[in-house]
């Protein structure tokens, strides 16, 4: 047999192992990953509503900053709170929507506002305020309101002059735990909060207006950029939000696992079907994807070379080289045992001719006991061979068992008539009894290698051989022992009477190049 890096069914195994995870695998990366946005449009199906609110108050907002900005406007010089001037701020009290409470600032006193008039001390105005980076429009997040004694704070927003009190903002959140709203403006110092600061840290708006979401340590973010550096921002508690839909969850995660387990059903047929080795012969067998190899077969009488036995190795889709003891039994199982054979002995016929070996070595091919009964392999041969001669063939008879035992021996005398010679492949198995050995004519009889095996050591099994060895002498069988890998061996073998030998001892099956540079090396007794 032909030794590899690594045992072909394995490899096999392996890659079918490693293909079917990596099948369920994707299929769960694609099943998490529609789940994900679903649950992606769940959230915004939330946040939606949140932005337009937003949106709807900043409209609003703004309408009124044109009503303090034409205050500015109409009382530019320093004008004290008069009457005209307090009615004018009144008045866009009375048409502003979300401000209220106007009142005069002149360095950084008020002096007067829509509810108390002109008031009697001026009030140095104090606190942080926070100004928008491309605003006009200054934010305390807490002022004092004057009107109500100064114990009530309230949002206020100042343009040069003039500022106001925002009335309570009220951002629809359907009151759910897992959920947190908050508006940011741009300033020199980054994104501040002017309305509910969240936990995560917003985005700088000019990255990119409109909406944009991200993940940050279980937080899911949408940010939604308007106006001149202002943002509203959504955040989604994951956890918070998985534990309050556990049900939701279970279910979920049961029908994850149904798919999967349905996705693995339809693979596993799917590759049964399409990739299991019976498949990809019937796919795959022809003349570029099974190779041949020569092993060398040596006459003991003068340790001359004889011939060679052609062993074939099989390619797989993936260019894995596999040997014919895990291939057979499919071939057999899909009928291609005639396809293979014809494949083979084209193959060899091609490489020997090519090395100009044909003709000046002996050949033995493996075939099955059925195609001969059948007729098949009489016909490749006269496919093949034409107008050649067939007399450097010898056909070997597998162990497989065939049904008619008399078409196999009719079939043989059909193949003896064209010169080729028989021979009976692992005597051990299958026409090893002595009946069918009577009825079939053939010339070798080839001892299988677990005979061979330990018999350097072994008694009863030298016994076995020396007996094999009487009975092929008595029906008039040359032998042929398989599996030959020492030199005690060898000699034991000799001294027992047995025609020929191969195995490792000699040399392992190669390629036709390597094969034809040994011939050269190798005194060669010739066909008879």
């Amino acid at each position: 047999m032909l030794i590899l890096e690594a045992d072909p069914l394995f490899k096999i195994f392996r890659h079918q192992t490693i293909w079917l995870l990596t099948v369920l695998l994707a299929t769960l990366a694609i099943l998490t990953l529609v789940a994900f946005w679903g649950q992606i449009n769940t959230w915004q199906a939330y946040s939606r509503p949140v932005f337009e609110n937003m949106l709807g108050m900043d409209a609003e907002i703004q309408k009124d900053f044109e009503l303090v900005r034409d205050l500015n406007e109409r009382y530019a010089g320093n004008v004290l709170c008069g009457e005209d001037m307090l009615n004018a701020m009144r008045i866009a009290e009375l048409n502003a929507q979300r401000l209220h409470e106007f009142s005069y600032i002149q360095d950084d006193r008020l002096l007067c506002t829509t509810t108390l008039g002109q008031v009697p001390e001026p009030v140095i105005q104090s606190g942080e305020t926070v100004k928008g980076k491309f605003s006009d429009v200054e934010f305390a997040l807490s002022a004092p309101v004057l009107a109500l004694g100064g114990r009530v704070t309230g949002m206020q927003v100042k343009i040069n002059k003039f500022q106001a009190f925002i009335r309570p903002l009220s951002v629809e959140t359907m009151q759910v735990p897992w959920l947190q709203t908050g508006v940011y403006v741009m300033t020199d110092q980054g994104m501040t909060p002017v309305l509910q600061p969240l936990d995560v840290e917003p985005r700088a708006p000019f990255v990119e207006m409109g909406p944009n979401w991200w993940i940050d340590d279980w937080m899911w973010v949408e940010q939604y950029c308007y106006g001149a550096g202002s943002c509203g921002l959504v955040s989604v508690n994951i956890s918070t939000y998985l534990s309050s839909r556990r049900e939701a969850v279970l279910a979920a995660t049961f029908f994850l696992m149904l798919m999967m387990g349905l996705v693995g059903v339809v693979v596993r047929h799917a590759h049964q079907r399409y990739m299991t080795l019976g498949r990809q012969l019937k796919r795959s067998l022809n003349y570029h994807t099974v190779d041949c190899v020569y092993q060398p077969i040596i006459r003991l009488s003068d340790e001359e070379l004889d011939g060679c036995e052609v062993l074939c190795r099989w390619r797989n889709e993936d260019g894995q080289q596999i040997r014919p003891d895990i291939f057979i039994s499919e071939i057999e199982k899909n009928g291609q045992t005639r396809q293979l054979t014809e494949i083979v002995l084209k193959k060899a016929v091609d490489e020997l001719m090519s090395a100009g070996l044909f003709g000046h070595i002996r050949m033995s091919v493996n075939t099955f006991p059925d195609d001969i009964a059948s007729g098949h392999v009489d016909q490749i041969l006269t496919k093949i061979f034409a107008d050649r001669s067939c007399q450097p063939v010898t056909v070997e008879i597998t162990e497989q068992e065939a049904g008619d035992v008399s078409k196999v021996a009719q079939n043989i005398e059909q193949l003896r008539s064209r010169l080729v010679k028989l021979a009976i492949d692992d005597f051990g198995t299958g026409y090893s009894n002595f009946q069918h050995l009577e009825k079939l004519n053939v010339d070798y009889l080839k001892i299988d290698q677990s005979f061979v095996r330990g018999m350097e050591t072994n008694a009863l099994r030298s016994r076995l051989v020396k007996n094999i060895v009487e009975m092929a002498q008595t029906l008039g069988l040359q032998t042929v022992a398989e599996g030959v890998e020492l030199k005690e061996q060898f000699d034991a073998l000799k001294e027992l009477g047995v025609s020929f030998t191969q195995g490792y001892y000699h040399a392992k099956p190669m390629p036709i190049s390597d094969f034809d540079e040994y011939v050269k090396q190798h005194k060669v007794a010739g066909i008879d």
